[in-house]
């Protein structure tokens, strides 16, 4: 990109960008068609393996579930080598709140409508999904005194 003035006076003669985006396709793809892990009327979780093309559409991934389902939250977990999982939370469309208080409950953080866990330890896995199925989405938390 150093080459240009413009940084979209890159994307003509360059091939690398065509080459990107079909990877990123292919890669979209493949994430798209992995079984859920977990759905239920509420939302739907992923978790996918430790691969290369897992990392490349964590977040991707969950914002096209998020505009499929818009009445549903997401979660897509992608497992690491060192057996904990990489997290990323959409709250439902239809109610775009909530995802940055699960997340951080878990050291985690975030947006509202989208948060993420770098790191959650694989002995709160079970814990993470069952504090995914009973969010209440929409709903602000209570405020706490101090």
């Amino acid at each position: 990109m150093a080459r240009y003035r413009d940084p979209r006076d890159m994307l003509a003669p360059e091939g690398i960008v065509d080459a990107i985006d079909s990877r990123r396709r292919a890669d979209l793809k493949q994430a798209l068609a992995w079984p859920a892990h977990r759905q239920d009327a509420r939302g739907c979780v992923l978790v996918l393996p430790d691969a290369a093309w897992s990392r490349r559409v964590l977040g991707c991934l969950a914002n096209e579930l998020a505009n499929a389902q818009p009445q549903h939250a997401h979660a897509v977990l992608e497992l690491q080598g060192t057996g904990g999982y990489v997290v990323s939370v959409r709250a439902p469309l239809a109610s775009p709140s909530g995802a940055d208080e699960l997340c951080s409950r878990f050291g985690g953080g975030g947006r509202a409508r989208a948060a993420g866990i770098d790191g959650l330890p694989p002995d709160d896995l079970e814990r993470f999904l069952a504090a995914f199925a009973s969010t209440r989405w929409g709903e602000q938390a209570p405020m706490r005194s101090r």
